[in-house]
């Protein structure tokens, strides 16, 4: 705090950190990375393992919290409200963390700029960072995804989500993520009707299994406008990977994995609506030469009120493999592009 006092000079010295069990605890039960309430910073367990600038930035960020909420005490109480990502408190404690990394060694027209645009009439309540690292036996998902609010317009999540295999994983040259998506438009109440060049994502949808637990609607995330069912047994197969499609090569990347020597894969992508609906993922971490899938990722969002920018119920979890779901959607992926393997792949 003393550092990030210095650098805005502003008077941090009323601020306490709190970094023992009990607040990491607290942190981890409200899956956050750190937690703000008056003048109080708690930081949870994941804190502890950033690197130095994703710290600092974590620290930052609640930082402007304490300002937002006039920097004194608040006992904690059952009748606190808990922050959400779409808050604008928290949209604007996020710029300002970014604002102030990006600043060396600021001006003090440069700090002002800082300190001038923080609300300074925002009720005592629980502000938390979410969580952005998810494990499993063979990983770890990291995300960076931002709640993008935009009242009138599109609204979403945008961002990266990233994949770490851990050491004691199976090998793979190649790593890659693969993703079903499920868009339900509220308005509706049903699962939104493609057109158009990607009409053809109608056809390639998971159906509902009450045997399996498979649910209705998911398909693999790809353009269909760039994608044709195979004609021939030569033919290459049509890929489900993501970044076949969208490569994103500046944010994005393949991984591998060689003993303890491992290469991160990624992709970034940016879902969002100007309508009312509901975006559901399950992303994949798979090995592209053998085929092991080493986890996957649930996560999604709400577009619950677009002519305000409202995005709500943000959430992610990861899982040690892949849900039924998921394989009904690639399944039809590659019965409808006839890929090597399927039942309708060419032979001839």
């Amino acid at each position: 705090m003393q550092q990030l006092g210095a650098h805005l000079e502003h008077d941090f010295s009323q601020v306490r950190v709190h970094s023992g069990r009990a607040s990491m605890a607290a942190a981890d039960q409200l899956d956050a990375r750190a937690y703000t309430l008056g003048r109080d910073i708690h930081l949870g367990s994941e804190a502890f393992r950033l690197t130095a600038s994703e710290r600092q930035h974590l620290l930052a960020h609640e930082a402007i919290h304490t300002v937002q909420q006039g920097g004194r005490a608040v006992a904690p109480g059952e009748h606190l409200a808990v922050s959400h990502p779409s808050d604008s408190a928290e949209h604007e404690a996020h710029e300002l963390a970014d604002l102030i990394g990006h600043i060396p060694s600021p001006s003090l027209a440069a700090r002002d700029q800082v300190l001038r645009r923080v609300q300074r009439n925002v009720a005592p309540h629980v502000q938390r960072d979410l969580k952005k690292e998810y494990k499993s036996t063979d990983g770890t998902f990291k995300t960076n995804l931002k709640t993008e609010s935009h009242a009138g317009a599109k609204n979403g999540m945008s961002g990266t989500i990233k994949f770490t295999a851990s050491d004691t994983a199976p090998d793979s040259t190649n790593i890659r993520l693969l993703q079903v998506v499920r868009l339900e438009d509220l308005s509706t109440g049903k699962d939104y009707v493609w057109s158009g060049a990607e009409a053809d994502r109608n056809k390639v949808q998971s159906t509902a299994d009450s045997g399996t637990g498979a649910e209705a609607g998911f398909f693999v995330d790809h353009s269909a406008a760039a994608a044709s069912p195979r004609t021939a047994k030569a033919d290459s197969a049509v890929s489900p990977y993501y970044r076949d499609y969208w490569p994103n090569a500046s944010s994005s990347q393949d991984g591998s994995k060689a003993g303890k020597t491992v290469t991160d894969a990624s992709l970034w992508d940016y879902p969002g609506w100007s309508q009312k609906c509901r975006f559901s993922f399950e992303t994949a971490a798979k090995a592209a030469d053998t085929g092991y899938v080493y986890a996957t990722l649930t996560w999604g969002f709400t577009i619950s009120d677009p002519a305000k920018g409202t995005v709500t119920t943000e959430h992610a979890a990861a899982h040690y493999v892949q849900s039924a779901t998921f394989n009904s959607a690639l399944k039809a992926f590659n019965e409808f592009y006839k890929n090597p393997g399927a039942s309708s792949a060419p032979t001839k």
